[in-house]
Formats: C-alpha cells, sequence, structure tokens
C-alpha cells in the first residue's frame, strides 16, 4: 500500500499490468508552508499489485512557459503508454530523452520509479 500526500506537487502517475497508465489525482492540498484555519493536509493510499508500479516527479519534467500544464501531464502519461519497458530503472532513463526538448532545461528535473516485483 502507497500514502500519496501531494502538497502542491503534481500527481504521481500509476502503472498496472495490464493497463493504461493514469494519474494517481486522489490526496492532493495546498502546498508546504501554506497554513491556516481550515487547510488539512489530505492523504490517499493506493495499493500495488504484483507488476504495478508508480512514477513520482518534478514539474521540469512536463512544464513548459506559455503552455497548460495538463499538456505536459498528457504528454507524460502518452510517454509512459508508449515506452517499450516500463521498468521502474528504464522510465528514469528514457523519459527526460522523449519528454525535454533539447539540451537545455528550463527548470530542476527529477524523477523517482518503482515498481513492485512479487
Amino acid at each position: 500500500t502507497v500514502t500519496v500526500a501531494a502538497a502542491g506537487h503534481l500527481p504521481p502517475v500509476t502503472v498496472r499490468p495490464g493497463g493504461e497508465p493514469e494519474l494517481f489525482m486522489e490526496g492532493r492540498s495546498t502546498p508546504l508552508g501554506v497554513s491556516g484555519p481550515g487547510y488539512r493536509r489530505e492523504e490517499a493510499r493506493f495499493t500495488l499489485p504484483p507488476g504495478a508500479g508508480f512514477l513520482i516527479f518534478t514539474d521540469g519534467l512536463v512544464e513548459r512557459r506559455g503552455e497548460p500544464i495538463d499538456a505536459g501531464l498528457d504528454r507524460l502519461v502518452a510517454a509512459v503508454r508508449d515506452a517499450t519497458d516500463v521498468s521502474a530503472p528504464a522510465l528514469v532513463r528514457t523519459l527526460p530523452e522523449s519528454l525535454l526538448e533539447g539540451d537545455i532545461v528550463q527548470d530542476d528535473v527529477c524523477l523517482l520509479a518503482y515498481r513492485r516485483l512479487r
């Protein structure tokens, strides 16, 4: 079981054997450091069956100036769907190559991929 608290961060991508990759939109709340009456830090959980996994990433992987963030998230989900090898190491290695435009990166890019083997 994975617990997610995406405090202002983009949603993780979940990958299930034989299924479509999708954004996990639950467990989202205001950014860290924003607090006050009525603010709650939300959490959500999902279970990973054998072979399933998830990807978390910084916005530099998908965000482009002058473009809605949803366009970048759609590109990411499509790239995961089109990946011939969706092992955790392969995703971390190939997604930046397929999603970043050239050698100039405008923001930090960090990925963490996990796949449950058994």
